[in-house]
């Protein structure tokens, strides 16, 4: 593990904490080897300070906070600021409950959170609950195939094989750094394994691409939660283009959204609605 920056507090007492403070220009932590704190927490933080800073949060290696047999979770979080930070999540984040009990938390924050196509996120619970992932950057986009460096977003079929093991929360902020949408712009798939959760939770809108949808599978259904101005945006709006659609396989569809001074949907399709083969 390394640190770049003004001051840089490593603290190994109880919970593991790794943090910057007064960053320096494009100052790095680089966890790129193993951290293990089964029952404990993680945390790896890196915030900027200052208009002419920003910190890069590189998260390569293995970070494990397992459940322990007498049922305490785990948390692993990874923490940026929220104007103009950077987290790229690489390498293994492990929060399960391979011993019983449920699974535990994982959060991924900053103002731009890039997760690669061969990360390892679980927070699987053989003989419990699964638990939840937690990516909450300013933007965010579900893209096709491989994802550039400099991109805010996970790859769709990524974010497909962490529902099997996941409950996956995206939840866009409010922030200088961006609009707080979050565009879905390849089909996502649940392919495997018991209910779990994908909740997409924007500031202000999230759409939908034509011809694009969010599903879960024979035998692994996937509950689907799509919440426009969800953390108070002025206006939040579900958008659904051509074609696209939502199956659930069993699991629950909520859709909502609303105008400040009240709750009032606002779901939006063109040719076709979303919401189909539910």
């Amino acid at each position: 593990m390394a640190g770049a920056g003004n001051r840089v507090t490593l603290d190994l007492g109880g919970p593991i904490k790794i943090k910057v403070e007064e960053g320096v220009l494009d100052a790095l932590v680089e966890q790129g080897g193993a951290i293990r704190a089964d029952g404990g927490l993680v945390y790896l933080t890196a915030k900027a300070v200052g208009e002419v800073t920003r910190t890069v949060l590189n998260h390569t290696g293995i970070t494990e906070a397992r459940t322990l047999s007498t049922g305490k979770d785990g948390k692993i979080y990874l923490m940026g600021g929220m104007e103009k930070d950077r987290i790229a999540v690489k390498g293994k984040l492990d929060a399960s409950a391979p011993s019983g009990g449920n699974g535990g938390f994982v959060e991924t924050s900053a103002a731009h959170v890039q997760i690669a196509d061969e990360v390892q996120v679980t927070t699987a619970a053989p003989k419990g609950k699964a638990g939840t992932w937690l990516i909450d950057p300013v933007d965010f986009r579900i893209w096709a195939g491989e994802i550039a460096q400099s991109a805010n977003g996970i790859g769709a079929t990524t974010l497909g094989t962490a529902l099997n093991t996941n409950n996956v929360t995206i939840q866009t902020n409010a922030s200088t750094a961006g609009s707080g949408d979050i565009y879905v712009y390849a089909s996502v798939t649940k392919t495997t394994g018991a209910a779990t959760t994908l909740t997409l939770a924007a500031h202000q809108d999230i759409q939908i691409s034509a011809g694009v949808g969010i599903f879960g599978s024979d035998n692994s259904p996937l509950n689907i939660v799509l919440a426009a101005r969800a953390t108070g945006g002025p206006e939040g709006y579900v958008w659904f283009e051509s074609g696209s659609s939502l199956r659930s396989f069993g699991g629950d569809i909520t859709i909502g959204g609303g105008r400040s001074g009240g709750f009032r949907p606002r779901v939006y399709a063109w040719k076709r609605s979303g919401s189909q083969n539910l």
